[in-house]
């Protein structure tokens, strides 16, 4: 049985749902070069090729941009998405971690004050001093974002952890805010709310 795990939704939905991805093969060579140029470059390229997409692309991702670029090159341009979407692939068990906030509040300053100590600070400084620019750090958000600011002394150590703590809190709810959503959309979600409820797997309810 193949496991997902991680914090981005779109990974169940492009399992589960109709997703339609275009079947256009990596361009290896047009993505170094695309790589190249930057992401108003790239942006004002793919507004003449493709005004629909344009619209609604993140405009400082370049790995999106250069992926609708090379979809553009094969395709003319990136198919819409649809309408509305539906769960086709009802052979799933999805697994969502739940816990009361405070416990929630626990764990993730837990977590981050072990990356602390295990030298969160000191990654983000390689990474500076290997060539990425503050702001590319900073546009990873979370850690990554307050880090880069109390390395350049424009917030404190004190205000880079209560920022990150925060802003991981608020991640976290949105986490759980498109989980509720996509189970009002017909998803089955076993919510495990403690260590007390967890069931083996062979025991869980797989929708028919």
């Amino acid at each position: 049985m193949p496991i997902i795990c991680g914090g981005t939704g779109f990974w169940i939905q492009a399992l589960i749902e109709d997703n339609a991805f275009p079947a256009v093969k990596p361009n290896l060579k047009l993505r170094k070069k695309l790589g190249k140029l930057s992401a108003e470059k790239l942006f004002a390229m793919l507004q003449k090729k493709d005004p629909r997409r344009a619209k609604t692309i993140d405009t400082k991702n370049k790995v999106r941009l250069i992926r609708a670029l090379e979809i553009c090159q094969t395709l003319g341009k990136v198919p819409p998405l649809p309408a509305k979407y539906q769960i086709l692939n009802t052979k799933y068990i999805i697994i969502a971690l739940n816990p009361d906030k405070e416990t929630l509040r626990k764990n993730i300053k837990v977590r981050l004050e072990k990356r602390l100590k295990k030298g969160m600070i000191a990654e983000v400084k390689r990474l500076h001093a290997d060539g990425v620019s503050w702001k590319r750090l900073k546009s990873f958000g979370l850690e990554y974002k307050n880090v880069a600011l109390f390395l350049q002394n424009k917030i404190s150590r004190e205000t880079m952890q209560q920022n990150i703590l925060q802003e991981s809190i608020h991640y976290a709810k949105r986490q759980l805010t498109f989980l509720r959503r996509f189970e009002k959309m017909g998803a089955h979600i076993h919510w495990i709310t403690s260590a007390k409820n967890i069931k083996p797997i062979s025991k869980l309810i797989i929708p028919s």
